[in-house]
């Protein structure tokens, strides 16, 4: 018997956390990635920053492993999940894709997180849950909804997030808090410096 379907049998007998994401996980990856392997499942301790990890060998003859942060089983279910589809999109980009440095988030990872409904940033930081996530997981029957948790500010080239603006006299520039009205003059040139 393969390793990973003896491990999954005594953790169904054993461990109610991990029968119950064992239970969603198929679903999972027929609904949003199609044929991969199924992983290994884990539910240990992590460094605080992860909320979950993807190794495609772990060193213990498990293959496509993904473990749960223990650290965070407080959290709702709807996030658990969200964080186990976000981990088995790794194990799909290790399968069909081109996984990026250090098997993190790049534009293919996010652009597939985005199309499942759980957008990521390039350091894997969750942007939220949105569609089609939230109604497959109210078609299991787990409560969810919409949320963004962060926004992305879109930066062209060119152009800066500064919050720092300019104010001229006749000769130079300086930059000042946006919010902040300049009353100086010039100790060069003695004209008063006007904002831009």
């Amino acid at each position: 018997m393969e390793i990973n379907t003896a491990l999954r049998s005594h953790q169904l007998e054993r461990s109610e956390v991990l029968a119950l994401l064992h239970k969603f996980l198929p679903r999972i990856i027929e609904r949003f990635y199609g044929n991969v392997p199924l992983p290994a499942l884990s539910f240990d301790y992590a460094p605080v920053r992860n909320l979950g990890w993807y190794r495609e060998e772990d060193g213990l003859a498990l293959s496509h492993r993904i473990n749960i942060n223990r650290l965070y089983a407080d959290r709702p279910c709807a996030e658990i999940l969200r964080t186990l589809t976000h981990e088995v999109g790794h194990c799909w980009q290790r399968v069909y894709g081109k996984p990026g440095k250090g098997n993190y988030h790049n534009k293919q990872f996010q652009a597939k997180m985005a199309e499942v409904g759980i957008p990521c940033d390039g350091r894997g930081h969750s942007l939220g849950m949105q569609e089609p996530f939230v109604s497959f997981l109210r078609e299991l029957g787990v409560e969810a909804e919409v949320l963004l948790f962060k926004r992305e500010i879109p930066v062209s080239a060119g152009t800066s997030r500064s919050r720092l603006k300019p104010w001229k006299c006749k000769c130079t520039r300086v930059w000042a808090s946006g919010g902040v009205e300049v009353e100086a003059m010039c100790l060069k040139c003695s004209h008063q410096f006007q904002r831009q």
